[in-house]
């Protein structure tokens, strides 16, 4: 019998990881792509973003992942994505921590060397 309880948690664990899916999507600005499960629960951790935009004079690229649901320190209850991009004026890193309905969060940006933190939440 624990055989057969292994063994079903096995293929619905195998199914779930199979059931990736990549969608793209062309915007005026760019190009948007979103790779991970088909039906994403919220704060899915691994599932991914990526923007491509070409303009004029430069192209830019950027790609969000989230990382985790966080479970413990100041960002408990959020979940954690980060944002990369790479422009002509450099790469730049942003950390987002959020509540599932976007009403709270915090965002920090690494840039230049530097870090700007900041937070939102929703008026009570």
């Amino acid at each position: 019998m624990q055989y057969k309880i292994f063994f079903v948690a096995l293929l619905v664990l195998i199914s779930a990881c199979a059931q990736q899916v990549t969608t793209t999507t062309e915007t005026p600005v760019g190009t948007l792509t979103y790779t991970g499960p088909e039906n994403p629960e919220w704060c899915q951790a691994g599932s991914e973003w990526s923007f491509s935009s070409s303009t004029f004079n430069s192209d830019a690229f950027g790609k969000w992942i989230i990382d985790k649901y966080e479970t413990s320190g100041q960002y408990a209850g959020l979940c954690h994505v980060v944002f990369t991009s790479e422009g002509p004026e450099g790469e730049v890193r942003l950390d987002y921590w959020f509540d599932e309905k976007a009403e709270n969060g915090y965002i920090e940006i690494v840039t230049n060397n530097q870090t700007i933190k900041q937070e939102w939440h929703k008026n009570q």
